[in-house]
């Protein structure tokens, strides 16, 4: 990682060897509205900046999921992972704050998604 692991002030802590995903489709709402995703049993409570490596694929192209800081209400000050082709496999490591829950939103377009794997990698706090 570009950080030095347990300086004073920040830290980052590293997943390390994650077994499986964390959050798969069935678990999602897809929609094409904004969702709360409580992620603190994993991260923690507070705020951290957490990365998340997102692997999405879908029928039609061109459909996008985003991740933002629970609370923001615009679209531009967000995490983006976009299906470019049909049936292609798409992957994106997205970096999102929590709010002081450890919760994030998340949106996904309307659509037949064929997998979206989500898997925390770290964070830093």
């Amino acid at each position: 990682m570009f950080f030095l692991s347990g300086s004073k002030g920040i830290s980052w802590h590293d997943r390390g060897n994650a077994i499986f995903y964390d959050y798969l489709a069935d678990y999602l709402t897809k929609d094409g509205a904004w969702h709360d995703l409580d992620i603190s049993a994993l991260v923690g409570k507070g705020q951290k900046l957490v990365l998340l490596r997102t692997y999405i694929s879908e029928t039609a192209g061109g459909k996008k999921c985003q991740f933002r800081t629970k609370g923001n209400i615009d679209d531009y000050n967000v995490s983006r992972c976009v299906t470019h082709v049909a049936n292609k496999t798409n992957d994106k490591e997205c970096w999102v704050y929590t709010d002081v829950n450890g919760v994030v939103e998340y949106y996904f377009d309307v659509t037949t998604w064929n997998i979206i794997n989500l898997v925390i990698r770290g964070w830093f706090e």
